[in-house]
């Protein structure tokens, strides 16, 4: 199986353990606080699994692609070394997002769910979509305004933050 395939079947699959971990943690939290993290992780689960039949499957078929091969994506990139040069390029990719998704998770255990999922899709939408200035400042006050309204309309009550700065 080569590193690509690897790749591809593993990234998943992690993401599989994570999410089962962070639901199973949410079952534990007090009152409500738990209702939302548990249904994220539920939808992190659906998307993780299905991604990781549909792959699996198609690995079976033989119509497993990563986009081409590992030596095109080398090329494409301008790095040379075929199939390990592909295979690193293909993990950096997904280090980086899941660098992000990790992040995320640091920001809300120190600053609280409210601000720093506002301030993931600031950096998010700066650093890696490059959008305009109309999107990185309507992006995280929606975001805010609308984790504050659900949190209002169920009663949810977030975890508390290290350092907490909005509700």
């Amino acid at each position: 199986m080569s590193p690509l395939t690897i790749l591809r079947l593993g990234f998943p699959a992690m993401w599989l353990v994570v999410f089962s971990y962070t639901a199973w943690e949410a079952r534990s939290f007090q009152s409500n606080s738990g209702v939302f993290p548990f249904w994220i992780s539920v939808g992190g689960i659906v998307v993780a699994a299905v991604t990781l039949v549909a792959d699996t499957r198609a690995l079976r078929k033989r119509t497993l692609t990563m986009g081409g091969s590992s030596a095109k994506l080398a090329r494409e990139t301008g790095e040379d070394g075929g199939e390990a040069a592909g295979a690193a390029l293909a993990f950096r990719r997904s280090a980086r997002y899941g660098g992000w998704l990790v992040g995320h998770a640091v920001m809300i255990w120190l600053i609280g769910a409210v601000a720093a999922s506002a301030l993931f899709v600031a950096l998010f939408l700066l650093v890696e979509a490059r959008a305009g200035w109309k999107l990185v400042v309507a992006g995280p006050v929606l975001v805010a305004a609308g984790l504050m309204t659900l949190a209002s309309a169920i009663n949810l009550f977030w975890p508390p933050a290290l350092l907490p700065i909005i509700g």
